[in-house]
């Protein structure tokens, strides 16, 4: 019997210790992948590895102040960062880092070089009319100014982003770029609220809300939200949340309850029924951030190349007196992201 209970003991500890080693062993960046569901990009591999957690000094060839101050780019995981103290998103695909920020209207586009500790690439801003050209290096604990540092030899830079280049228009292309994004999937939650619709439904409307939470001390918690959506038997299309992920809560082809009462601009008030709704996460005293602005632009972009929409509206618009949000919102921001006419 002694001998038993020692040999239970035994393959137990052991189990242990193996299960342990496994842990380890699997926590190797290359084999774990970190998915950033806003671009639906895997940053898994060994070069995200060299980016994640690390701070970038950039020079432009093309701007002699800009020389002297140098912007930090600092690279968060998960696909967000910082420039300066502004908000970004980055992926990297094919050794190809690219960036999105409202900075001046920019993009960035940076390649790494063949040490891992110098990249470099265009800025392409459309509000300054121009592209600036860089080079940026790694900072490292002790280093100052990593950009004063000699470019190793056996590296060669091509003559675009060592001189001035002439500022230029630029080309269509060149516009400011968002990130797709994969909609994640809530309908499974949503079984009140909605209406199922047999057949196709007409789609000329999108409206906008704004929510947030009462009952959380973090206001803008998510799932708070939804609850608040089921508690009430309410519910949006999209919902988007301040890290910028969008959210499908009903199929679009299916009535969601969000508008209630209210008319259109050409009288018709059956909104839920022509209308897909998007809940944007923010209060009265914070505004959209950036993150959503993209988003939303995104999934505007999405939604009006598979429909004929003719309005987009704020709850406020079709509900005047009734209704305030969406709230702090810059509709200039939303259309110049979207780069459509106003419907």
């Amino acid at each position: 019997m002694r001998s038993i209970i020692l040999l239970t003991k035994q393959c137990f500890i052991y189990g242990l210790l193996g299960l342990c080693v496994l842990g380890l062993t699997s926590t190797n960046y290359d084999t774990v992948k970190t998915t950033d569901d806003t671009n639906n990009l895997t940053l898994g591999n060994y070069n995200a590895k060299k980016l994640v957690n690390t701070t970038w000094k950039i020079k432009y060839a093309d701007c002699n102040s800009c020389t002297e101050r140098a912007d930090d780019i600092r690279f968060m995981d998960l696909g967000r960062g910082y420039i300066e103290q502004t908000p970004i998103r980055w992926f990297l695909k094919n050794d190809t880092v690219n960036l999105v920020t409202d900075i001046e209207g920019c993009r960035f586009d940076k390649v790494f070089l063949a040490d891992e500790t110098l990249m470099y690439g265009h800025r392409f801003c459309e509000n300054g009319k121009k592209t600036m050209s860089f080079i940026a290096r790694k900072k490292v604990d002790g280093d100052n100014n990593p950009i004063a540092a000699p470019i190793p030899s056996h590296i060669v830079i091509p003559p675009a982003f060592t001189t001035p280049v002439t500022a230029k228009p630029l080309e269509p292309k060149e516009t400011v770029r968002h990130f797709s994004s994969d909609y994640l999937d809530k309908t499974y939650m949503f079984k009140r609220g909605m209406e199922k619709f047999y057949g196709d439904r007409r789609i000329d409307a999108i409206i906008l809300h704004s929510s947030f939470c009462v009952h959380s001390r973090n206001d803008f918690d998510l799932y708070c939200v939804l609850g608040e959506y089921k508690r009430h038997g309410v519910a949006a299309h999209y919902v988007i949340d301040r890290e910028g992920n969008t959210h499908r809560l009903v199929k679009e082809n299916d009535i969601a309850f969000h508008a209630g009462f209210g008319k259109m601009p050409d009288g018709n008030n059956n909104i839920n029924t022509r209308s897909l709704g998007i809940e944007l996460i923010n209060s009265e005293e914070e505004a959209p951030n950036e993150y959503q602005y993209a988003a939303l632009a995104n999934l505007v972009r999405d939604i009006k190349s598979r429909h004929r929409i003719k309005y987009i509206k704020g709850h406020n618009q079709i509900c005047p007196g009734r209704k305030s949000d969406p709230w702090k919102f810059s509709w200039k921001k939303m259309y110049d992201l979207v780069e459509v006419e106003k419907p």
